[in-house]
């Protein structure tokens, strides 16, 4: 884990797409949190294409959820704060 950072976000959107709930897409369960990218790939290229500033993803541990942020598409409206940081040396020195 050594060089990754992991942060607590406050974050007031305008445009995020909700990809939580797999089976309102039409989706095999899993389809999102396989090893084969192409799909996720191709779905935040479409958000990206729709100016999506977000999307909201299950996490591919399982565990809770993903927040996949798109900075560069954040609209005036929209606030994103750090909260909290933590730069953990899981990897030793």
């Amino acid at each position: 884990m050594k060089g990754y950072r992991y942060s607590g976000l406050r974050v007031r959107l305008e445009a995020v797409l909700d990809l939580r709930d797999v089976s309102a897409m039409v989706l095999p369960s899993g389809a999102l949190t396989r090893d084969d990218l192409s799909l996720p790939r191709s779905i935040a290229y479409a958000a990206r294409r729709r100016a999506v500033e977000a999307m909201l993803v299950p996490s591919a541990s399982l565990v809770g959820d993903t927040l996949i942020l798109f900075l560069d598409l954040r609209r005036a409206g929209s606030v994103v704060d750090v909260i909290r940081t933590l730069d953990p040396n899981l990897g030793g020195a």
